[in-house]
């Protein structure tokens, strides 16, 4: 894990509170308040998904939207520590 892909999950975490497939942010939310690139944050989504601590939310229009699973936020809240 490196430090984009905590910044990513707190800023669901945290500042979203994008917890479950309803509240789930979209990526564009992701470049904008992380400031990075659509395809880093691509990147970062895909292997955080891959670990199982990011889901796929509802689509927002034609936009994937993702959400921090219970194993995101303990993973975090360790990271804390």
């Amino acid at each position: 894990m490196d430090l984009l892909s905590y910044a990513i999950m707190n800023l669901m975490s945290k500042e979203c509170k994008a917890t479950t497939k309803i509240r789930a942010i979209t990526r564009q939310k992701i470049v904008s308040d992380v400031e990075i690139s659509g395809t880093t944050a691509y990147r970062k989504l895909k292997k955080l998904i891959d670990i199982g601590y990011v889901k796929n939310g509802h689509k927002a229009g034609r936009e994937h939207t993702y959400f921090i699973t219970t194993k995101g936020i303990e993973e975090l809240e360790e990271a804390r520590v």
